[in-house]
């Protein structure tokens, strides 16, 4: 609905961060088809690197990491970023205040982890 008056939408994916929530997974996200995956490594948790490398290899979904995620997970996804020449779909984000405080370096965090 969004996309038909010209709004961009984000649409989480990994798992849940509250207790009795559903976990979004690929067909979810296919069947929604956002404009932007939403910490694509995660927040408590990412979603399976297998769903990660489907969403950047059969979408053109923008792929937004954050800092407050799953380090990891960002590592293995940038890594398939790299993989598929997607460096252009690439936000990275903060995603602070969240539980783990105000993260001031966060984006330049990310962006370190990324580029190493």
């Amino acid at each position: 609905m969004g996309q038909k008056i010209r709004m961009v939408v984000l649409m989480h994916t990994g798992g849940t961060s509250i207790p009795g929530s559903t976990t979004v997974g690929l067909t979810r996200f296919l069947k929604s088809d956002p404009d932007v995956v939403c910490h694509i490594n995660g927040g408590p948790t990412a979603c399976s690197i297998e769903e990660a490398e489907k969403l950047i290899a059969q979408t053109s979904m923008a792929i937004e990491f954050v800092h407050c995620g799953n380090m990891k997970a960002a590592a293995e996804v940038g890594s398939l970023v790299a993989k598929h020449k997607a460096f252009h779909r690439v936000i990275i984000g903060n995603d602070a205040p969240s539980e783990t405080g105000v993260v001031p370096l966060g984006v330049l965090r990310v962006m370190s982890l990324l580029a190493g």
